[in-house]
């Protein structure tokens, strides 16, 4: 008797953290003999991927989801929709949910597969995300917010022609070292969705990374929510996982971008940085940043003065003439003035950054932020306002920016 094999297709959405899930749920299909399909309309099931960072993201991905409910596969949501935002999906009656630190229990849905999720090799690679015009279009609104962030878009790209415009994808091979974030910032919603820090056992990582150097991958981005926080949670530190995987790679000519290293960490662990920057091993260095400002670090819950991590980043700066610097920072945090927004884009202009993604704050259900300061959010023409400061400012020092 000849089965049918099952036909999926997996949509690809989010950040790069959320891409690798989906490129790991592509493998776990492909393992069990799924045929994967680029056509929703003859799949059995619709894998989606989703953001709920801000409320935008959270509603561009409620679109996506309509979107996909009108063809008759069986739809599986999975990202972090639904820890963030589980009273929106369920008025779509979208029963088959996974939040992003519960991928393994997607068996559940398919109690007759041979290869369990924790059994799937670790993928490098990142599901392809959705095409530009597929976003603009489910994204489309009237607004000024719209309208910022397309022209920002279109600017970056101009600008940076051989670069993706998603700001949180590059090109090498990812190797994951942890899950999930240790920190407590009053803003963020996103750990509902990834949970506590889970680090990698370390031999885990080492055996991965092993593996892809004798492949002849030499371009490595390593990944994580809270990447600087690994071994936190085993015993170990971000400092010992660099030294060991240099050990492992003295035979290899290889280069290193580290991803979402909170400045807290970046701090902790400068002198070890510096080292492999000097070397040219660290080529590029996401630190997201958020403020400028220590009062609003302060009610952000960062962990980290203003002073320290701008010394910090200008040592990595001196260190290396070729180094890439990328940040995000947050505009119209509550009670945010003007000129604590100017003391944030002259932190980015001093550091001299390559590269910045500019998120309008947005005020998520449940963290502490719109708990205690709700009713203190800034004007949306104030932020547009405060936007435009950062794009003269930006702009002045040739500093690539996009706005969210």
């Amino acid at each position: 008797m000849i089965t049918k094999k099952l036909k999926v297709h997996i949509v690809g959405s989010g950040c790069d953290r959320r891409l690798l899930d989906s490129g790991q749920l592509s493998q776990y299909f492909k393992l069990n003999h799924c045929l994967l399909t680029s056509s929703a309309g003859s799949a059995d099931y619709i894998v989606i991927s989703t953001c709920a960072m801000s409320d935008v993201q959270e509603l561009t991905s409620l679109k996506l989801i309509k979107k996909f409910k009108k063809y008759n596969g069986k739809l599986i949501i999975h990202g972090c929709l639904p820890h963030i935002a589980p009273e929106s999906l369920k008025k779509l009656n979208t029963n088959l949910q996974i939040g992003s630190k519960d991928l393994h229990s997607i068996d559940q849905y398919f109690p007759e597969f041979k290869v369990k999720y924790v059994d799937v090799p670790r993928v490098s690679g990142l599901h392809p995300d959705r095409p530009l015009i597929d976003k603009f279009v489910n994204k489309f609104n009237l607004s000024a917010d719209f309208f910022y962030t397309c022209y920002t878009a279109a600017k970056f790209k101009l600008k940076n022609i051989h670069t993706t415009l998603h700001p949180r994808i590059r090109k090498g091979t990812y190797l994951k070292i942890s899950s999930g974030c240790p920190e407590q910032c009053s803003y963020c919603a996103i750990k509902k969705a990834v949970g506590n820090l889970k680090s990698i056992p370390i031999k885990t990582c080492l055996d991965n990374y092993q593996e892809l150097l004798n492949k002849g991958h030499s371009n490595f981005i390593l990944l994580g929510d809270n990447t600087g926080s690994y071994g936190m949670d085993i015993d170990s530190s971000f400092k010992e996982i660099l030294e060991k995987m240099s050990e492992v790679d003295r035979a290899f000519k290889v280069t290193w971008t580290i991803s979402e290293l909170h400045p807290r960490f970046a701090i902790l662990f400068e002198e070890e940085m510096l080292k492999y920057i000097n070397a040219g091993k660290i080529i590029e260095i996401c630190v997201p940043i958020q403020s400028g400002c220590d009062r609003v670090l302060n009610l952000m819950s960062r962990s980290y003065r203003s002073v320290d991590i701008r010394r910090t980043l200008q040592h990595f700066r001196l260190a290396s003439n070729t180094l890439k610097l990328n940040t995000d920072i947050i505009v119209g945090f509550p009670t945010e003035t003007d000129d604590e927004f100017v003391a944030t884009t002259k932190l980015v202009t001093d550091v001299k950054f390559n590269q910045v993604q500019i998120f309008k704050y947005s005020q998520r259900t449940g963290t502490t932020a719109a708990n205690t300061l709700e009713n203190k959010t800034v004007a949306d023409k104030e932020i547009i306002k405060r936007f435009k400061i950062a794009m003269k400012a930006f702009d002045k020092q040739h500093i690539s920016y996009t706005y969210q």
